[in-house]
This record gives structure tokens, sequence and C-alpha cells, in this order.
């Protein structure tokens, strides 16, 4: 992440448009190369990091954004803001990947309150409906096989889009020139999985400010480390997160930053952050970076 994120800053001097849009769904419980669960460490705490990485090449651009994908899968997520991980809870893949999902609308909502008054740059999300993707179809090959047969012949003529379409929300929210911070677009269609993309109220929980003030200083805690970065106790400082309310400023890349609490290692409240960081695995483009 922070090579990725030193390479664009070396490359350019500004940037317009910032597509948060990594992405596993409902995959089989295992860890990032630092020990977070897949779908927060990827689905999140990727996002955040890369957005803090970068975000001072956009703060000073007329019409620059920062667009986070999600899912309406985070309409029936609940946040374990001390379990993130996982570890105290059984397991369940479908929670995760919509926790994962609310964690994002959450995060661009706290992210566009930051950043009011602070520059030009707005924080937008969005969600492409039922696409067919190589997500969608990896999450169908964990279904038993009458229910793989059941969404291929009812589920998927119903609520499945082309990729193409699925993108439709992304670039309108990319693109939209009417778009105001703390949007979230959605098809329009049934069940909001087809269709032409508007704006929709996400669940009422993710417009929970406390749970949004509490995730991200969580999420500040465990962004994603660098390919160097080591765990808590090593001495070696973790990737910058979006700290617009510090003196330092958003971004620094030599910034040190404590890592994510291993909530059921230590079984610690969620304000006694210990250390762990991440450098998330992605099973898609991570980020779309759009530059004059």
């Amino acid at each position: 992440m922070r090579t990725a994120a030193r390479e664009l800053r070396a490359a350019h001097p500004r940037l317009d448009l910032l597509i948060n849009n990594a992405g596993v769904m409902h995959v089989a419980r295992r860890t990032t190369a630092d020990g977070f669960e897949m779908h927060i460490g990827a689905n999140h705490l990727g996002h955040f990091a890369l957005t803090g990485l970068l975000l001072d090449r956009l703060l000073d651009v007329p019409g620059s954004r920062v667009v986070t994908v999600g899912s309406a899968d985070h309409r029936r997520a609940s946040l374990a803001l001390d379990d993130l991980n996982w570890t105290v809870r059984p397991y369940d893949r479908t929670g995760a990947y919509g926790q994962s999902e609310l964690a994002n609308a959450m995060f661009t909502y706290e992210l566009q309150r930051r950043l009011a008054g602070r520059g030009a740059t707005v924080a937008v999300a969005a969600h492409p409906g039922g696409a067919d993707t190589q997500g969608s179809r990896g999450a169908a090959e964990s279904f038993a096989p009458w229910a793989r047969v059941a969404f291929d012949l009812i589920v998927r003529p119903l609520l499945i889009q082309s990729s193409e379409r699925g993108a439709w929300p992304t670039l309108r929210a990319a693109t939209d020139p009417a778009a105001e911070g703390g949007q979230y677009y959605h098809p329009d269609g049934f069940l909001e999985s087809k269709g032409h993309p508007t704006v929709v109220r996400s669940s009422r929980l993710s417009y929970d400010q406390e749970a949004q003030r509490r995730l991200w200083s969580l999420s500040y805690g465990g962004a994603a480390a660098s390919r160097t970065g080591r765990r808590s106790g090593s001495g070696a400082g973790g990737a910058a997160a979006p700290d617009l309310a510090g003196t330092e400023g958003p971004c620094r890349q030599d910034s040190p930053l404590p890592r994510l609490l291993a909530e059921g290692r230590r079984r610690r409240p969620a304000a006694r952050a210990s250390q762990a960081g991440t450098r998330a695995r992605k099973s898609r483009t991570c980020a779309v970076i759009v530059s004059r």
C-alpha cells in the first residue's frame, strides 16, 4: 500500500479522483498477511490507509472526490467494534462481508464530515448492485449444489446485471457534477440490484455518528502497513492514515501509526487498542486514480 501510494505521489502532484474498489466477498475464514480478518482488512482498512496516504494530493483540487464502493449487504449487517476480526464470535462469512461494507459506508460519512471546510474534496459512496463479476461468481461457488442451481435459474436473471452496468453507480458518483459529499448511489431497480444509478439513503445504523467516530479511531490504528511494516512492539511505523484533525496534516509518508486492537486475543475494550497492522491482499483493483 505504501509502495503504491509512494509511486503515485511521485508521478502525480495532484489527483482528481480516488475510487476505493478493493474487495473480497463471502470468503472462508482467512486473514491478511498481518493477521486481520480478510473482509475487514481488504474491503475497509486498505481503503482507509490508501485514502490517507493520497489525500493531500486531492484536497486543493477543485471537484476532487473520494468514491468508496460498498454493497447493499451493509443493510443487513451489524458492526461489532470490539470484535472486528471475528475472533470472539463464531465466524460467519456473510456477516463478515456485510460488516466490512457497513464500515465502508460509515467511513465515507465520517470522512466527509472531516473534509467539510478543509478543502475542495468530497467523499461519496456507491453500490454496483448485483453485478456479474468475479466476486459474485466466486461467492456463488461457496453455495451448496442445489443453491447454486437456484441462484443460476432464479436469482441471476432477477437480480444480476452485467459488470458494465454494475459500474454505472460508481461512474456517476465519480463524475456527476451535482454530486454532494456524503451521498450514496445505488441502482434504482428491484431491491436496488439493477437499474440506473440514483441517490439513496443507506441503513440507519450507517449514520450513527458515534459508531463512525469509534470505527475511525480503530481504523486509524489498523490502517494497512507497508510491506516492510512489522507487528506491535517492533518499533516499526505503519502507514499514514487520514488525520484531518491533527496538526501534522493528513497523509504524511513518514508518520508512525499505531496498529489495530487484536480484540479476541487480548479481550480488551476497543478504546484500549493494541497494535497490529495489515497489508491486505486484494482480489480486485484497489483504486482507480485519474489525474488531469
